[in-house]
């Protein structure tokens, strides 16, 4: 469902739990919004942006501020998971990582820091069934742990990124230094695709 179209510019509103729809706009307005999802939202596929961020209410002031934040992007199609673990009496410690991480990444990334304390502690055994192992410290010591891994689910390895493609011939500016807002956007049924 479309709620009513306001003056040039003003946004659509999509409102979850009524049939779907698309929202065609290749304007951008003078930075306003094209359109405002209310509810969840499920793309199959994939999302292509220039930008992305989240934007809640500031929990120190909620009434008065937004709190944004931009999202961490990679040119691969990469996951990021941490922790902290605690060395046990030989200065070791054993990561247990869900049962489906290797089933979903490669091509691991690791980065340890300890807290409180200093040793020189390292991976004595890479990611294997499930998980991987921390050396080099001491009985105690708490150590900061981060692993990336890249995709390589069905999906991910069919739909790979392609990090810099030619434009076709005439295709014009995704960020135009001016454009011109349409009186209102143009809203196809996904039905149908006829024109609301």
């Amino acid at each position: 469902m479309i709620e009513g179209s306001g003056p040039p510019g003003a946004p659509d509103r999509i409102v979850a739990g009524t049939s779907p729809v698309s929202v065609l706009n290749p304007y951008y307005a003078g930075g306003s919004l094209a359109s405002e999802i209310v509810g969840d939202l499920i793309v199959t596929g994939t999302l292509s942006k220039s930008a992305g961020a989240f934007r809640i209410d500031d929990p120190l002031d909620p009434d008065n501020k937004y709190l944004s934040h931009s999202f961490v992007e990679s040119p691969d199609m990469k996951n990021v998971y941490d922790g902290v673990a605690v060395l046990d009496d030989k200065g070791e410690a054993k990561v247990v990582l869900p049962k489906w991480f290797q089933a979903l990444n490669q091509d691991f990334r690791y980065q340890l820091s300890c807290i409180g304390g200093s040793a020189p502690v390292y991976i004595s055994q890479e990611i294997r069934n499930n998980r991987f192992r921390i050396a080099g410290g001491y009985a105690g010591l708490k150590v900061s742990w981060q692993v990336t891994g890249i995709r390589h689910d069905a999906f991910a390895n069919k739909h790979r990124i392609q990090v810099e493609e030619p434009k076709p011939q005439g295709k014009r500016s995704i960020q135009p230094s001016s454009v011109v807002a349409p009186s209102r956007s143009t809203v196809k049924d996904s039905h149908n695709g006829s024109e609301k």
